[in-house]
C-alpha cells in the first residue's frame, strides 16, 4: 500500500487550464482528496464540499489524506486549487480536444489510442471536437497524458475537466472549508 504522505505524487503537481489560456494553472492540495459519488460510496466523514456536474458526476471532498487501508483510498483523487483565486477543482477523467477546422476527430481515433485515449463523445456541432477519456478509464493516466495530446499534429485545443463549485467573484472557497 501507497503511504498517505505519497498517495498522489504519482499525479501531477500542477495542470494548465488549457492551450489557449496557458497562463492559468491547476495546483494540487496537499490536503484534500476528493472521492467520486455512488451508491455504494462509503462515507469517509462528514465531506467539506460535494460537487455535481451535468450528467450525473459528483464528488465529495474531503479534508487530510484517505486511511490508506479504506475502501475509499483507491477511489480517491487529488484536488487541485486554481492559479486565479481559491477555488476548488477535481478532475474528472475526461479531457476536450479540438483539431484545427477541418480536421475531423473521429478520423484521428487510431492516433488517440496510440497515446493513451479513446474518444467518449463526439459533438454535433464541431466535428473537430470532442470529449477523451484514457483508454484505461483512470484520471491519473488522463492527466499524466496530456502531454503526449499536444505532440499530435493539428491540435488547436486540449482542455482537461475540472469541475468546480459555482462561486462569485468575491467568494472564496477555501476560506469557507472548515
Amino acid at each position: 500500500m501507497i503511504g498517505k504522505e505519497r498517495r498522489f505524487d504519482a499525479f501531477p503537481k500542477s495542470v494548465k487550464h488549457s492551450l489557449e489560456h496557458p497562463d492559468v494553472i491547476y495546483e494540487r492540495a496537499d490536503n484534500l482528496y476528493a472521492v467520486r459519488r455512488s451508491q455504494t460510496t462509503p462515507m469517509q466523514a462528514t465531506p467539506v464540499v460535494s460537487l455535481d456536474a451535468d450528467g450525473g458526476a459528483s464528488f465529495l471532498i474531503y479534508r487530510g489524506m484517505p486511511d490508506q487501508y479504506s475502501s475509499a483510498a483507491d477511489m480517491s483523487i487529488p484536488v487541485y486549487t486554481l492559479s486565479r483565486g481559491n477555488n476548488l477543482a477535481v478532475p474528472t477523467g475526461r479531457v476536450f480536444i479540438r483539431f484545427s477546422e477541418g480536421i475531423e476527430i473521429a478520423s484521428r481515433q487510431a492516433e488517440l489510442k496510440r497515446v493513451g485515449y479513446r474518444l467518449a463523445q463526439t459533438l454535433a456541432y464541431a466535428s473537430n471536437a470532442g470529449w477523451l477519456e484514457a483508454e484505461d478509464m483512470t484520471t491519473l493516466t488522463a492527466l499524466k497524458n496530456i502531454g503526449k495530446l499536444g505532440q499530435l499534429a493539428d491540435i488547436a485545443n486540449i482542455e482537461p475537466q475540472f469541475l468546480s463549485a459555482r462561486v462569485t467573484r468575491s467568494s472564496d472557497i477555501l476560506s469557507k472549508v472548515p
